[in-house]
C-alpha cells in the first residue's frame, strides 16, 4: 500500500469486513476481461461466502480463473467543503470456488442467512428451499488490507498524541 500512514491493522480490516454484508467481487473472465460485480457475503473463520445462480458470467470467470478481489467499503461520506472523500476500506483476496461439499454448502448458505438478521428456523427453511438452486462459492483470504481516508488518519494521530485524560477545548 502506497499509503503507509492510512494502513489499518489486521484487526481493523477484518472488523471491516466481518462488519461489512455488501461488496464488489473483481473477478477476471475467461477472455481476460476484469470483471465486478455487487454481491452479498458472509465471513466464516478465514473464508468469504458468495452465492450465485447455478451458471453465468460470475461462476464462468470463477472457473477460469480461480482467484477473487473482494472490496467492501464499510464507511463513507463525501466532503465537499474539502473535495475529499471520508472512508475506511478492506480488500480480501485469494483463490476463489465452487463449494461441492454438500455439508459445507449448508454452512455458506446458512452463514449468509444470518447476515439478514433472520432467525435461525427461518434461514434454515430458506436454505432448504433454495440450497439445490444456487451455488456457493468460498474465497479464501490470502492477503487482507484496509486503509482510511487521510482525515480519519489524522484524527486517530492526534488522538493517540493527546495525553491521557486531556480534555479537548
Amino acid at each position: 500500500m502506497r499509503r503507509v500512514r492510512q494502513r489499518l491493522s489486521p484487526e481493523e480490516a477484518r472488523a471491516i469486513l466481518c462488519e461489512g454484508v455488501e461488496g464488489v467481487l473483481s473477478l477476471v473472465d475467461a477472455e481476460g476481461r476484469p470483471y465486478g460485480v455487487p454481491i452479498n457475503y458472509a465471513v466464516s473463520g478465514n473464508s468469504v461466502y458468495v452465492h450465485s445462480a447455478l451458471s453465468g458470467r460470475k461462476v464462468d470467470a470463477i472457473r477460469s480463473c480461480g482467484w477473487g478481489s473482494l472490496c467492501v467499503v464499510g464507511e463513507s461520506r463525501m466532503l465537499p467543503e474539502t473535495f475529499a472523500t471520508r472512508y475506511r476500506s478492506v480488500i480480501a483476496e485469494g483463490p476463489l470456488a465452487v463449494v461441492d461439499d454438500p455439508e459445507e454448502k449448508h454452512a455458506g448458505l446458512m452463514a449468509l442467512g444470518r447476515t439478514t438478521g433472520r432467525d435461525e428456523a427461518a434461514c434454515e427453511a430458506e436454505v432448504a428451499s433454495g440450497i439445490k438452486h444456487c451455488l456457493v462459492m468460498r474465497l479464501d483470504i490470502e492477503d487482507l488490507s484496509a486503509k482510511e481516508s487521510l482525515d480519519l488518519a489524522k484524527e486517530r494521530r492526534r488522538a493517540a498524541a493527546t495525553p491521557q485524560g486531556a480534555i479537548d477545548a
